[in-house]
């Protein structure tokens, strides 16, 4: 029910009809993997480079938030930091985050995503991709 409460308000700004949730919000229940032609991005600057070199690093600081400070400004203030300390446009950490947690080009944005996930899941997905998927892409 939590999962839903913490669902409802950023699936309902992209829906016009509850139809269109089977179309446009599977990835949230299921988990999926972006191609490589969504994952990456040249507008944004997102080479596969980017992802390999930042997405450990990434995983390990979502790994020392703790469960009870998983709220989107803490997210949000973490990510944005991250990038900044690494001389890293925001695009180049959430563009890769926000593909790989739900595999489609227009979604919630990357904070939101993690929160509407909540850890254990989000770290599960990019851990998954990083792991097993990351490797086909070169």
């Amino acid at each position: 029910m939590d999962y839903w409460l913490k669902l409802a308000p950023f699936i309902k700004v992209r829906l016009q009809t509850l139809g269109q949730f089977k179309k446009y919000g599977y990835y949230f229940f299921q988990p999926q993997y972006p191609s490589k032609g969504i994952l990456l991005n040249n507008k944004m600057k997102v080479s596969l480079d980017v992802v390999k070199n930042n997405l450990p690093t990434i995983i390990s600081l979502l790994e020392k938030i703790d469960k009870k400070s998983w709220t989107l400004e803490v997210l949000k203030q973490h990510l944005l930091d991250f990038a900044k300390s690494n001389s890293l446009k925001n695009g180049q950490v959430l563009w890769p985050l926000r593909a790989i947690l739900t595999w489609v080009e227009a979604s919630p944005w990357a904070f939101e995503m993690l929160y509407i996930l909540g850890k254990d899941e989000s770290l599960k997905r990019l851990k998954h991709f990083y792991n097993l998927y990351l490797k086909k892409y070169e």
